[in-house]
């Protein structure tokens, strides 16, 4: 949920700045639900970031020498900067051309590639280390995104198998209330006749828990702070849950 207090005017001149309340990728998704036609523009330091809007879909995208997709990876790095959504601006260069939820997680999908591989030695050798991460490293991996705070597999008894996390937890606790819970969830699946859960996320007045099932065996519970990009968690927990699960044998 976007504050509107970060927003200056939003329904005369959906103008502002970005903030950790408030990032780029709210700002594109702000745009796509109320099915804006126009141009967001994004003043950089060193350079402006255009993207161009449909009726809520992204048709074009712009930055430097980049276009399209390459072009929004670009701008999510960025986080002091200013922007101005002008209605009824159009453009025929079509770049994307999708709504803006794909968009974005084609995006930060590129932008994690990026961020991991960007220093890593490209020799077979080097690539072979890195598949064979341990769950440590797995877990430790995720506190890399901003406002995640924990991450715990935990064992279907309530025993803690691994954990990592910047808070101040008492991790011991987490693995009954998370065992107990999950317990909980999965039977509000089977008595809705829904199927089984593939993930869960509980929202608190501090923060947002998501839990995922490893298997019959385990469960992998992730702790944020409430403003935490939903999108990124998601996708972060879709690309590294098949590696947990690999470390884990």
């Amino acid at each position: 949920m976007i504050n509107k207090k970060y927003v200056e005017n939003y329904e005369m001149r959906f103008a502002g700045s970005l903030s950790p309340e408030l990032d780029i990728s709210e700002i594109i998704q702000l745009a796509g639900q109320n099915k804006k036609c126009g141009l967001l523009t994004i003043f950089g330091e060193e350079d402006n970031a255009l993207i161009y809007f449909d009726k809520g879909k992204i048709i074009h995208s712009s930055c430097s020498d980049l276009k399209g997709i390459d072009a929004l990876v670009e701008m999510l790095s960025w986080k002091d900067s200013r922007f101005m959504f002008e209605e009824g601006m159009t453009t025929d260069e079509v770049s994307i051309g999708c709504d803006c939820n794909s968009a974005l997680l084609s995006a930060f999908q590129r932008y994690d590639e990026r961020g991991r591989f960007e220093h890593v030695d490209s020799s077979p050798h080097a690539k072979e280390v890195k598949s064979m991460a341990s769950l440590r490293e797995q877990l430790e991996d995720f506190l890399q995104v901003e406002g995640i705070t924990t991450v715990v597999v935990v064992g279907r008894d309530g025993f803690i198998i691994d954990s990592a996390s910047t808070g101040s937890f008492n991790i011991d606790e987490v693995g009954a209330v998370v065992s107990t819970g999950m317990g909980s969830s999965e039977s509000i699946g089977v008595d809705l006749a829904v199927g089984n859960m593939q993930q869960g996320m509980l929202e608190y007045d501090s923060g947002i828990v998501f839990m995922n099932a490893l298997g019959e065996d385990a469960i992998f519970v992730l702790v944020a702070r409430p403003n935490v990009n939903l999108g990124m968690v998601r996708l972060q927990i879709k690309r590294r849950i098949d590696g947990i699960k690999a470390a884990m044998r």
